[in-house]
């Protein structure tokens, strides 16, 4: 089946599925979702669900809602990815509802959040209430998805998608590297602090609070360099722990020197 005839059901719930405790209860949710007129598509990891969004929202009059259930750590970073690269979609966000988690998880680019043990009644209103919401924004298309950031120059260069070039300082180099050779391209602020600082600098971990406003210092004026030149710099903040790259990027560093 195409995804437009796929579409053409009703609106579209990608699940992020990495962790199914109840698939009894699991079940009495897609049945309950399907008779509202939802179409429910399991997405088995992060890379999958993705590419299912992207996929989806490239098409004008479709509505496309995540759905992220799971660990918070894991679900606040897929939001970070999926609200950079596909900012049309509505992100339903499910976990323990505390009020540090649900900060987290709005603040990761979560649209609405339900409690972990949220009832039917509940998660479908909260469906509902978004997808009012998404029917009203206008349709952009997304770019390729082949399209990607590339660190080129050994390090120096930061290129965008479109092709636009930007060199980077030796402690912005310092930065990028280090946030771009870790999985998931994010580091913590300690991993970050120790790559751009100087070799009198004494880091502790977890890095005191001037360490953490230095890091932010930097990414600010990074942000400001790159909005300067026309082009977003999709760093994001991830709350109390460190920073990451929510975009594909080619890191070129061989034969680097620093």
């Amino acid at each position: 089946m195409s995804v437009a005839n796929e579409l053409a059901g009703g609106p579209v719930v990608l699940y992020l599925a990495t962790a199914i405790a109840d698939r009894i209860e699991l079940e009495q949710k897609i049945q309950a979702l399907a008779e509202r007129g939802y179409r429910l598509i399991f997405c088995p990891d992060v890379t999958a669900l993705l590419q299912s969004a992207q996929t989806r929202t490239r098409h004008a009059g479709t509505v496309c809602i995540a759905w992220l259930g799971g660990g918070l750590a894991e679900i606040c970073s897929a939001a970070v990815r999926l609200r950079m690269l596909c900012p049309q979609i509505g992100i339903l966000m499910q976990s323990e509802a505390t009020d540090s988690a649900m900060l987290q998880a709005l603040h990761s680019g979560g649209d609405q959040f339900c409690p972990k043990q949220a009832s039917l009644e509940l998660l479908a209103a909260s469906l509902h209430s978004l997808q009012r919401r998404l029917m009203q924004i206008p349709f952009i298309p997304e770019p390729s998805a082949t399209q990607e950031w590339v660190l080129d120059q050994e390090g120096w260069t930061l290129i965008s998608p479109v092709g636009m070039s930007f060199s980077l300082t030796s402690t912005e180099r310092a930065f990028m590297v280090c946030l771009l050779a870790r999985e998931d391209r994010r580091a913590s602020h300690y991993e970050l602090m120790c790559a751009v600082a100087s070799k009198t600098d004494v880091i502790s971990n977890p890095p005191s609070a001037l360490h953490i406003n230095r890091l932010g210092v930097l990414v600010s004026r990074m942000r400001r360099k790159f909005s300067q030149g026309g082009t977003t710099l999709p760093i994001r903040s991830l709350h109390n722990w460190g920073y990451m790259f929510a975009a594909n990027c080619q890191l070129l560093l061989d034969g680097a020197r620093d």
